[in-house]
């Protein structure tokens, strides 16, 4: 594939992962604002539960292979057989072991009713075996118009079904029933798609080929997984179900962007940054500009978040949710430097540094680790700081060797998006004097209106910055790449 071809993939990836879920965003908002109504803190704390044991216990199936069959530039079958192979092998096992362990994970918890959640989400672990492969296949080639539509169908259809269970009364089991149910509809139309065909095939010399990359990956992997899950142990062990459902909420509004538009997007520059590897010219410029991107996409709704937290949790959730404001808040603001930390994350994984930014997130992981249990005792709020310190602190090592791998100049960095940081700055502040003295009212009324204020002064400071700097008004969402 050359760089003209590559660019232009690169871009229509980009596209699809912008547009089409900026969209879905907004639906999705809108169908978890209904569900959050339906249900309490107590569901999603149960529902919290089961989530942490199972994706955890998932990625310890993968070993990292996943990213392999992506990121390396040449791959051979046999060498996807044998990771397919020894994930479904281990994902067998997994299940198994879940299953017997859902009773004292319950105990632990002091959830009965995490057991049998458990044990239905276990059924995930198959499943996510013969959807990650046929993916990262799909990944490899670029395909990333029919990966941004099968998220978007997936999303869609997991929200309705979690909708319509909770209005019949299902609480916690309509999101686990939504949850299970949209993997094996995206697992069938995945295995459609590409072209690859399951093959029981093992071959220990193949594999040697892609160990290296594929252990470092899974510490990596790890490492994330302990960063999401370790603060909700804790939360569910010292503080109860209710924080955790809190907690839960307040994470997932502030995951939005990054889970739906931020990771879509790394994922395609992975697969770009992986093609390109040694031009570090091509990958400063290209890391740059969806920096910008994210930077105009995904900036402003963050930090929308963070300006009408009160409004928006108030008027649209309801009052049982009052004691969410606070780590809807603070979250926001830590996944702007998360979103960021995960482009960085593609481009020196992408270009072959994994050793040296896993050990960088191992440190960040063991710090977080030693902060969360230190504040064990403290408050849902106190947690969710020590993410925030982390978010921030992870940015330093891994850019550093960003910088190391491709041609970024903190410099360049600075002059590229600052306007467009400056610009969320200001509508934000605007937004948040408004809320506080005009619009202090928690109604739909006040709130609507703060959404729309926010909105069109960050539109006409875009515009304007564009039309300064002499490009579209558009820029750089749709541009040539």
């Amino acid at each position: 594939m050359n760089i003209d071809e590559l660019a232009k993939k690169t871009k229509d990836g980009l596209y699809w992962n912008t547009v089409l879920k900026l969209i879905f965003q907004v639906i999705q908002l809108a169908v978890s604002v209904v569900i959050a109504r339906l249900l309490d803190p107590f569901d999603f704390g149960v529902m919290a539960i089961g989530s942490m044991v199972v994706y955890y216990s998932n990625s310890l199936s993968d070993f990292g292979f996943i990213n392999a069959i992506v990121q390396k530039k040449e791959i051979k079958p046999i060498q996807i057989n044998s990771v397919f192979t020894l994930n479904f092998c281990i994902s067998v096992l997994l299940t198994c072991f879940i299953v017997l362990l859902a009773v004292p994970i319950g105990n632990y918890f002091k959830s009965p009713e995490s057991i049998n959640v458990v044990m239905v989400l276990s059924s995930i672990f198959i499943l996510k075996t013969f959807y990650d492969i046929h993916l990262a296949t799909l990944r490899r080639s670029v395909s990333f118009k029919f990966i941004a539509k099968l998220g978007l169908f997936q999303g869609l259809f997991q929200s309705a079904i979690a909708l319509l269970l909770a209005f019949l009364g299902m609480r916690y089991w309509s999101l686990v029933w939504a949850t299970l149910i949209s993997t094996l509809a995206a697992t069938i139309l995945v295995i459609f798609k590409s072209e690859w065909r399951p093959k029981f095939q093992y071959s220990h010399q193949e594999m040697k080929k892609i160990y290296g990359f594929g252990f470092w990956n899974f510490i990596g992997v790890q490492t994330y997984f302990v960063n999401i899950y370790v603060a909700e142990v804790i939360i569910g062990k010292y503080m109860g179900l209710i924080p955790l459902g809190l907690f839960e909420k307040a994470m997932s509004l502030s995951s939005i962007p990054k889970e739906k538009i931020a990771v879509q997007i790394n994922a395609v520059m992975f697969s770009s940054f992986s093609r390109l590897q040694k031009d570090k010219v091509l990958l400063g410029d290209w890391f740059l500009k969806i920096v910008t991107v994210e930077s105009v996409t995904i900036l402003p709704i963050l930090l929308g978040f963070y300006a009408v937290s009160q409004h928006f949790v108030i008027v649209l959730l309801g009052e049982k949710w009052r004691l969410c404001i606070i780590p809807l808040e603070i979250l926001s603001l830590a996944s702007i430097f998360q979103i960021f930390n995960g482009l960085i994350a593609s481009l020196n994984v992408g270009v072959g540094d994994y050793k040296n930014h896993t050990i960088c997130s191992i440190v960040m992981t063991i710090l977080f680790v030693v902060l969360c249990v230190l504040a064990r005792h403290q408050s849902v709020v106190a947690i969710c700081w020590v993410y925030f310190f982390i978010s921030v602190t992870w940015s330093v090592p891994i850019f550093r060797l960003a910088r190391k791998n491709a041609r970024i100049s903190i410099k360049r960095l600075f002059k590229t998006i600052l306007p467009y940081v400056l610009a969320n700055i200001v509508m934000v502040t605007v937004v948040k004097l408004l809320a506080h003295t005009i619009f202090a009212g928690k109604n739909y009324i006040n709130f609507i209106l703060l959404v729309l204020i926010g909105v069109v002064c960050y539109s006409l400071l875009i515009m304007m910055i564009n039309v300064l700097k002499s490009r579209s008004l558009f820029y750089p969402v749709y541009t040539k790449a």
